[in-house]
């Protein structure tokens, strides 16, 4: 967990639909990992190939960041606009922002895009994320 991030007003941001992981952990982190391993599978150790008889082409395994970075962020984008697709299939309304309750029932939320909405319901879900703990233990 990345934990949270705040504005330069001190509120609190979290990662966003599909959380830390999708969005700046485990997947993009993946997709490099695997970027890295097909490279090392096209190209391996070149002095080794080469002690074999093997030529391998000028330039063979060069990686071009800005490629990879565009398009790890283009893979993690349509990802998460996959949770707000489905979200909405199932009838669902997502609001992203600030909220404090008003009573047992009824949220403000102030929105991340301005405004504020107040939202009722029987049963209300906080979703808070968190920051990892280490406990305190010898060793």
């Amino acid at each position: 967990e990345k934990g949270p991030q705040r504005d330069i007003a001190g509120l609190r941001h979290g990662a966003g639909p599909g959380g830390t992981c999708v969005n700046v952990g485990c997947v993009p982190k993946k997709l490099m990992y695997m970027a890295a391993h097909q490279r090392e599978q096209m190209v391996g150790d070149v002095a080794v190939a080469e002690g074999f008889g093997l030529s391998v082409p000028k330039g063979t395994g060069d990686l071009n960041w800005a490629a990879l970075k565009a398009r790890r962020d283009k893979y993690v984008r349509n990802l998460i606009s996959k949770y707000g697709d489905n979200w909405r299939k199932e009838g669902a309304t997502y609001l992203e922002g600030s909220a404090s309750f008003e009573d047992a029932k009824t949220l403000c939320i102030k929105l991340n895009g301005g405004g504020e909405k107040l939202v009722k319901g029987k049963h209300v879900l906080i979703a808070c994320g968190g920051v990892p703990m280490v406990p305190n233990l010898p060793g």
